[in-house]
């Protein structure tokens, strides 16, 4: 499930092929995407993704938003379904129904909740860091959870701390993190896998 760019979800593609970590113990079965356009459809179109991808806008869907995401994954034969940059609230159908990932930029669930995604985490890492001047290292974390009805309070399954400076901007401490972020959630993929 993506909202924008898609670099995790593309990440998480790569791994599943030929010589990646993830080759031979998961298969993507689909692409759900909560608008049209964005860059997640595009990188997977560039890779040839040859299995489904679908649109699924919360807004378009009204209340049948949760019945339609459940009858994709359905159709798609799913077994489980990670949130990689997915920005709606992740209807009650789908959680009871399946398995999910989050994916989440800082640690949870202090940095976490509505709101905070993009840059948005980052910079309140960076100000709590900066009020409370506390001595270093000052930490954040890549982290994978559970999917929750509530935002970012799912049980972590995988977590990759990062030191940083409290000087640092939130898009240099955003472009530091994902790459942990990549690896949090392949991990996290690994784990169940196993």
């Amino acid at each position: 499930l993506v909202s924008g760019s898609g670099t995790t979800a593309y990440h998480i593609l790569r791994q599943t092929m030929k010589g990646g970590v993830l080759h031979g113990q998961v298969e993507i079965a689909c692409l759900i995407a909560s608008k049209d356009g964005i860059g997640a459809i595009g990188k997977f179109g560039q890779a040839q993704f040859k299995d489904a991808m679908y649109v699924c806008d919360p807004k378009e869907s009204g209340s049948d938003f949760g019945h339609k995401l459940v009858g994709i994954m359905i159709q798609e034969e799913a077994d489980l379904f990670g949130q990689y940059g997915w920005l709606p609230q992740t209807p009650e159908e789908v959680i009871n129904a399946y398995f999910g990932i989050n994916q989440h930029p800082a640690p949870v669930p202090f940095f976490g909740g509505t709101g905070m995604y993009g840059l948005a985490p980052h910079q309140a890492i960076i100000n709590f860091a900066r009020a409370a001047k506390r001595p270093t290292p000052i930490m954040t974390a890549a982290t994978a959870q559970l999917v929750h009805p509530e935002y970012d309070k799912g049980q972590i399954i995988a977590e990759i701390p990062l030191e940083f400076n409290p000087e640092w901007t939130a898009e240099e401490l955003q472009s530091r993190l994902l790459p942990l972020e990549w690896q949090c959630q392949t991990m996290a993929l690994l784990r169940i896998a196993a």
